[in-house]
């Protein structure tokens, strides 16, 4: 009997939403990693394959960028936010890479701090394949 390799891809995602008035995202963002208080981690070793930043509402004005992180590596180059569309997500995912640890989904906002009249707030969702079992 042929045995089978079917891949199952899964999903995890975080919520950047500096329009909170407390908590981790409503903090400092210029050039600090910033680990959102809705988020999410996989394994060690899991082949990251695709990223989709939903933006829900738009960051406008300046020149923010934002870059995702997780698992002890880069997952996007910083990307422009401002004046992002909220109905066309995009992806700007820098290949496949491998989790190296079990850090979560975290963001660094670079340029400037995201305040006032620029607040805006995106989900980031990350497709993976988790690690092959020994």
């Amino acid at each position: 009997m042929a045995t089978t390799n079917n891949l199952e891809k899964k999903y995890v995602s975080a919520v950047y939403d500096p329009r909170q008035t407390i908590g981790v995202d409503a903090g400092t963002q210029a050039a600090s990693p910033i680990t959102p208080a809705s988020t999410s981690s996989v394994p060690i070793g899991s082949v990251i394959n695709s990223v989709v930043i939903d933006t829900k509402a738009a960051f406008t004005g300046g020149a923010h960028t934002l870059q995702v992180k997780m698992g002890g590596v880069n997952i996007t180059k910083a990307t422009s936010i401002a004046e992002r569309s909220t109905t066309v997500p995009f992806s700007t995912l820098l290949g496949p890479v491998v989790t190296t640890n079990n850090d979560p989904i975290n963001v660094t906002i670079g340029t400037a701090d995201i305040a006032g009249t620029n607040v805006g707030y995106c989900r980031i969702i990350i497709g993976y394949f988790p690690p092959v079992s020994s």
